[in-house]
C-alpha cells in the first residue's frame, strides 16, 4: 500500500452480503451483495509490527478506520486485496476496524 498523503488517503470498496426476504411466505427472494466505496485511514500490520510480535493480529491483516459503519463478515478490497473484517469498535465517531487477508 502506498503511504497516505492526507487525513483520509484510501479509497476502499466495502462489500456485504444482502438478502430480501419475503416476509408473508418467509423465504429468501433475491441474494446479493452491497457494494459502496468509503474513505478510510489504513495501516498493514507487517510481520514486524508490535501486534503481530504480540500475536494480537496476524501479520498480512490491515488496522484502520472509517466514518461509516463497517461490520463483522463485511469485505473491504483494497489495491486488488480482499481483506474480511474480523472485530469492529465504534470510538469517538469513527468505526475501527480490523480485517484479515481473504485467501
Amino acid at each position: 500500500m502506498k503511504p497516505y498523503i492526507e487525513r483520509f488517503g484510501y479509497l476502499i470498496t466495502i462489500r456485504r452480503p444482502v438478502k430480501v426476504i419475503d416476509e408473508i411466505r418467509g423465504e429468501v427472494v433475491e441474494e446479493g451483495v452491497e457494494e459502496r466505496i468509503e474513505k478510510a485511514i489504513l495501516e498493514y500490520v507487517s510481520t514486524t509490527h508490535r501486534l503481530a510480535i504480540e500475536g494480537k493480529i496476524p501479520a498480512g491483516s490491515l488496522i484502520g478506520h472509517t466514518i461509516f459503519a463497517v461490520q463483522e463478515g463485511d469485505e473491504i478490497v483494497v489495491n486488488d486485496k480482499t481483506y474480511r473484517v474480523t472485530s469492529v469498535v465504534y470510538r469517538g465517531g469513527f468505526y475501527e476496524f480490523t480485517a484479515e487477508e481473504s485467501k
